[in-house]
């Protein structure tokens, strides 16, 4: 599963268009956007890379003013641990 930013989406319309236009992509199983979180997921094989540019491309159609990247998510204190003991 890939997680794509979505930074500034906020039309509910707009992300059902979305989501609907990356189910389309060849390769991709399933796309999901939640707008309040602003982040897409996206079942499928391919890569970031492929899937990327394709995702900005159908996003500018309907949200010119949206920024599509990667999700770099955060990590917790929790992840930075050694868990070894």
């Amino acid at each position: 599963t890939l997680r794509i930013a979505m930074q500034g989406l906020d039309c509910a319309d707009c992300a059902a268009k979305i989501e609907r236009g990356v189910q389309k992509l060849e390769g991709v199983k399933e796309a999901s956007i939640n707008l309040f979180a602003q982040l897409m997921e996206v079942e499928t094989e391919r890569t970031m890379e492929e899937i990327l540019p394709q995702v900005q491309k159908i996003t500018a159609k309907y949200e010119p003013d949206v920024i599509v990247t990667a999700y770099e998510g955060r990590k917790t204190t929790a992840q930075n641990q050694n868990t070894d003991t």
